[in-house]
């Protein structure tokens, strides 16, 4: 089934038409909570702030400037140090010695008031009384019961970017919460110095000796590691190890120099490349001079080869000079390769036996900071336990209540205005859901929306009356116009019935407006035949002509334009409506008037409306709204058959009512 859409309308009908229900259950949550406002019993919450001073009881090291000369006065403390203070305060310890000191454990709610104080406590003495007895909770003895129920009355909260804790309690009188919150800090404030300055002679003497071996150790490793450093002489070794680097690259570049040189002086041909080779620079004195020597001949050669020819005794003699220093060049590259090996060998060891020494040296260095390092934690601790021992001997404590516990003059709970307002918001929503949901149950028919959605059958008119009260004329003269549309131009009278699902919709007021519409026409006549017997007052109607014991003209018969005829007198069974007679009946009648009304009784509880609309150009259901269940007549319509013959016309709504205030429902 289609689901209509809702609109602002919609939902303003709903408002105004359970207006009354809204107003009562939102009167009754107010009324409710006022009452419980001034019975139940009040509570009284008193405030109070403590700092925990930066004390080495409480506080650790900061790491980050451990070595550093401010590193034994740089003192954090951290979120775990004030989440152990809350832990402190609310300890069993704690609160065991605020209950006993002040005898809170006399009544298990000794500071409860106000009416409702004993009937509360009733019900939970009943409560703990059964759950103890069947065993599924043991119940606490009194001092026990008492600690939980301060404990659950405390309230602590860091105060963010700050040492500072805020405490509060709750309790049913100013004197009373402000005395046992005094209590809680001054039982507190004792108990902290149990926890933290306990003397412990040997904690001190475990550090003092910690402190002595650590401090040996330390100076034996620093002078292990200055004559180490004396020794190598290791302020030189920076400098020697970048001179003996220069030396290995200057070495590995001679070396690739008089490669390439021997490579270009080794051939039989002493061709236009060897001068290229001859011209390049070389750092080797020797090798250089004799690559010169070695070029001037080549030169010299060529020169007087150009001059003389190749066969001269000149040329020769150059030629021989030429291949002597060759020669000489060969073995001087030679040895010098030798000597630049052996001193890049000499090198590398050298650099070798430095990588080893500056290891040594930075593992001797380690070993010295690990030792400084534990030094000064050992050194850090042997100063805390000191300390910790001087505040344990007087006493003395880090936490200082910065603000005495109030006395409060307004209670906390309950909150008169705040509950006040928040009970008028309370109870206007469960007004509104109570009434949305009254209306989500509610399967009546109260619109001509959801006529056509939930039925199928076109909404015809809908009449805005209430029980009793007479139909409008001028909804019943469009009624007429709208079958008048459907049934067209025919010869003879056009015949509608008028029948509804269950009684008491109003389908007899309905067929009396439409024959009464129809008979204003001065053009033509109307007859409304009374089937149900709601309008008619006639003794003597159809089923007496039908049965012959009354003739057609004595019976239907009427003055200004309407004649409206009974039933009759008799009861007849079903088949007489479907007889040759009442078709015969109903043809003569067609002739005689312009418009035919049959009033019919309801179709789930006569057998008139299925017979008779057989007779009948079209069928009109009644339904009254906000009365008659979606259900209900979606089952008097299926009785019709789902091939539409006889066809159901559509549907007309009455009883409905206007809800919205005509000044509202004419601007939405």
């Amino acid at each position: 089934m289609d689901q209509r859409q809702f609109f602002l309308r919609d939902i303003l009908t709903v408002v105004f038409k359970r207006r009354g229900l809204i107003i009562t259950v939102g009167l009754l949550v107010v009324a409710v909570t006022l009452v419980f406002g001034y019975m139940w019993p009040p509570s009284f919450e008193s405030e109070a702030s403590v700092q925990i001073s930066h004390g080495r009881e409480v506080s650790q090291a900061d790491t980050t400037v451990m070595g550093s000369e401010t590193s034994m006065s740089m003192i954090q403390m951290s979120v775990e140090d004030l989440n152990s203070e809350i832990e402190i305060l609310l300890s069993e310890d704690v609160m065991r010695n605020t209950v006993e000191s002040l005898g809170l454990d006399s009544d298990p709610f000794p500071y409860e008031g106000g009416p409702l104080r004993a009937p509360f406590n009733a019900i939970r003495f009943g409560v703990e009384l059964v759950l103890d007895v069947t065993g599924l909770k043991r119940q606490p003895d009194e001092v026990q019961r008492a600690m939980d129920e301060l404990r659950n009355r405390l309230t602590v909260n860091p105060v963010r970017d700050s040492y500072v804790l805020d405490v509060a309690l709750q309790l049913g009188t100013p004197e009373k919460s402000q005395e046992v919150l005094a209590a809680v800090l001054e039982e507190y404030k004792a108990h902290h110095i149990v926890v933290f300055n306990e003397r412990n002679e040997d904690t001190i003497k475990f550090f003092e000796e910690q402190v002595a071996r650590v401090g040996t150790s330390l100076k034996d490793a620093q002078d292990d590691l200055q004559q180490f450093r004396d020794e190598k002489k290791i302020s030189l070794l920076e400098t020697e190890e970048e001179l003996l680097l220069e030396q290995y690259a200057k070495a590995q570049q001679i070396l690739t120099q008089l490669k390439e040189v021997e490579q270009g002086v080794t051939g039989d041909s002493l061709d236009s490349s060897i001068t290229a080779t001859l011209s390049s620079e070389t750092d080797s004195t020797v090798v250089r001079e004799m690559q010169l020597r070695l070029l001037e001949l080549i030169l010299e050669q060529n020169r007087v080869v150009q001059t003389l020819g190749p066969n001269h005794p000149t040329v020769q003699s150059l030629e021989q000079q030429v291949r002597n220093a060759q020669g000489s060049l060969i073995e001087a590259i030679a040895n010098v390769k030798v000597i630049t090996q052996a001193k890049l060998d000499d090198v590398q060891a050298r650099l070798q036996e430095l990588g080893h020494t500056k290891m040594e040296l930075d593992r001797k260095q380690k070993s010295v900071d690990i030792l400084t390092e534990n030094f000064e934690t050992y050194l850090l601790k042997q100063e805390e336990s000191l300390i910790a021992d001087k505040l344990a001997e007087g006493e003395f404590s880090n936490v200082r209540t910065i603000s005495n516990p109030t006395k409060p003059s307004n209670p906390v709970h309950p909150n008169r205005l705040i509950n006040l307002i928040l009970a008028i918001i309370g109870g206007g929503i469960l007004g509104l859901a109570l009434a949305f949901f009254l209306d989500y149950l509610d399967h009546g028919l109260k619109t001509p929306e959801d006529v056509e959605v939930q039925t199928g059958l076109v909404p015809l008119a809908t009449f805005f009356n209430k029980g009793g009260e007479t139909l409008d004329k001028h909804e019943a003269e469009r009624l007429s116009v709208v079958l008048d549309t459907y049934s067209g131009k025919r010869d003879g009278a056009t015949v509608f019935q008028v029948t509804s699902s269950v009684p008491g919709e109003g389908g007899g007021a309905v067929a009396d407006a439409l024959s009464k519409a129809y008979g204003a026409d001065p053009h033509g006549n109307t007859l409304l035949i009374d089937f149900s017997g709601e309008v008619a007052k006639t003794s003597k109607g159809i089923t007496d002509v039908l049965t012959d014991q009354v003739s057609l003209d004595s019976v239907f018969s009427g003055n200004d334009g309407l004649t409206v005829v009974g039933r009759g007198s008799g009861d007849y069974p079903a088949f007489l409506w479907g007889s040759d007679r009442m078709g015969e009946v109903m043809k003569d009648l067609r002739r005689r008037y312009k418009h035919i009304v049959l009033n019919v009784g309801p179709v789930l509880s006569s057998h008139d409306a299925l017979k008779l609309s057989e007779h009948a150009d079209g069928v009109v259901m009644v339904v009254k709204a906000d009365a008659t269940r979606y259900e209900v007549v979606e089952r008097a319509v299926s009785t019709f058959g789902s091939d539409g013959k006889p066809k159901l016309v559509g549907a007309v709504l009455t009883g409905r009512t206007q809800s919205i205030p005509q000044a509202v429902y004419r601007r939405i």
